[in-house]
């Protein structure tokens, strides 16, 4: 039910065609992942038939984005989630390079970020793990910590890829919540715009300097709007 209810949440706060899903994420050469409590994908790439269901196996080119939802954070949550990645990594794409001359496939991101109602761990572990998890790039607990990214910093084949901010408590619940989602909703739109066939036209030294399509997040949050404001 808080799986569903936060899908709710989500739906409303992003952009239609970036609506999660449940389901697996499968690529041309017969890998799948295991089964995803959500999937973030660009809607407008896939045909409607592909999405009738409560579950949906989305192709790893138009992926953008995983999610676990847990009501409690355990150890045994952070050992799945790492688990869940080493599958990803599997997974091989289609996408060929944009320059003329260069071999092999082009790099894909898919990362995956933690929503927890609440957490057996501490806000300190929980930072630890998400530095030392690669493909991670976020948790949200529930009226306890929000860990999201920023603006890209540093080349997207480098080993961080994002700069991220943290709210703890006494930080409203409502407030960490919505910083988070404009967290979310940036990534999302980095990744789209990495992750497209014409991703090479976005990109200067490594680094995507297009923000035009993030104003909404200053929405969200007034976290945000400070941010942004820098």
């Amino acid at each position: 039910m808080r799986e569903e209810y936060l899908k709710s949440i989500l739906r409303d706060m992003l952009p239609p065609k970036f609506a999660p899903e449940s389901g697996f994420i499968a690529d041309q050469y017969g890998h799948i992942s295991p089964q995803l409590d959500m999937i973030f994908f660009d809607r407008a790439e896939l045909p409607t038939v592909s999405l009738v269901g409560n579950t949906v196996v989305v192709p790893v080119e138009v992926s953008l984005l995983t999610a676990e939802v847990k009501s409690t954070v355990k150890t045994e949550t952070l050992e799945q989630v790492a688990k869940q990645r080493r599958d990803m990594e599997n997974a091989e794409t289609g996408l060929k390079p944009a320059y003329v001359g260069i071999p092999g496939r082009r790099s894909l991101l898919v990362p995956t970020i933690v929503f927890g109602f609440d957490s057996e761990l501490s806000n300190d572990s929980l930072r630890e793990w998400l530095k030392a998890t690669s493909g991670v790039e976020g948790i949200l607990i529930v009226n306890k910590l929000a860990i999201f990214p920023t603006f890209p910093r540093e080349s997207i084949n480098g080993e961080s890829r994002f700069g991220q901010a943290v709210l703890e408590a006494p930080t409203e619940p409502a407030e960490l919540l919505l910083a988070f989602i404009g967290g979310v909703y940036r990534l999302l739109y980095f990744l789209a715009l990495h992750n497209s066939p014409g991703a090479d036209l976005n990109i200067v030294n490594g680094i995507i300097i297009s923000q035009s399509m993030w104003f909404w997040e200053g929405y969200l949050s007034e976290f945000h709007c400070k941010l942004l404001s820098r």
